[in-house]
């Protein structure tokens, strides 16, 4: 089982004489990549993933991973370590949500596919184009905005359209008349930037967390983290001895 090799890797490094920049070095280029290939390929049991997580923070905070009943101080909440270096966090992987990154981009089951549907549903954006039919409240459109979707306002008028297309003026421009009414400045602004094709062409999906429109496994776990909460038990024992 992975939890066994990745505690036994853990306790071969004597983490007593590693620094907390040796052991983040550690965790990070080897502990977090030994279930890799495992989970690239399916979903792993609800069950394990908190315990990886639990073998990474023992030896984080303490000496011994394998060790459950030692005693150990954790200085700071579990939460906020999970979070990237930009949020105050070390960039420490939660296994539960790479492994949902990881499936996303290479899932060989229906069933790994339908459960990983959210993710793929929150990273996708459509192409604006001049003959599809992109619903202007409901479709993911708008690559640089939370959801990709405006949000109507509460004086929505019925006599707006309904569709981005009629949005467009016959010269491939945007109708910014129609836009100033309907959005506010910031959202004017982020949908000047969209491009209109000159030629006539369907409408297609593309990945909006990454600038390439491409999937990426980082991009996936991105989304994922965002709008995610630890939700750790062991968080409320922070800055208690246990």
């Amino acid at each position: 089982m992975k939890s066994l090799e990745m505690s036994s890797k853990l306790a071969s490094w004597k983490a007593k004489s590693l620094s907390q920049a040796g052991k983040m070095v550690l965790i990070k280029s080897v502990a977090q990549s030994i279930p890799v290939y495992q989970m690239s390929n399916f979903l792993l049991p609800k069950r394990i993933c908190p315990k990886l997580d639990a073998i990474v923070r023992r030896f984080w905070w303490k000496m011994d991973p394998n060790e459950e009943k030692e005693h150990f101080l954790a200085l700071r909440s579990w939460q906020t370590i999970f979070q990237p270096k930009n949020r105050g966090g070390l960039g420490f992987r939660k296994f539960a949500d790479f492994n949902k990154a990881l499936v996303t981009g290479a899932s060989w089951t229906w069933q790994d596919v339908i459960k990983c549907a959210k993710i793929i549903k929150a990273g996708i954006c459509f192409n604006v184009s001049t003959h599809t039919a992109i619903n202007i409240w409901e479709d993911p459109w708008i690559p640089s905005i939370q959801d990709f979707t405006p949000k109507p306002p509460n004086n929505l008028n019925p006599q707006w359209p309904i569709l981005v297309r009629d949005l467009i003026e016959s010269a491939n421009q945007w109708n910014l008349e129609l836009l100033n009414q309907m959005f506010s400045t910031e959202v004017v602004h982020e949908i000047r930037k969209i491009q209109i094709p000159v030629e006539v062409e369907p409408s297609k999906p593309f990945w909006g967390p990454s600038k390439s429109g491409k999937f990426t496994t980082k991009s996936a776990f991105k989304t994922i983290t965002q709008g995610s909460e630890c939700n750790d038990p062991e968080d409320e024992l922070v800055g208690k001895r246990i």
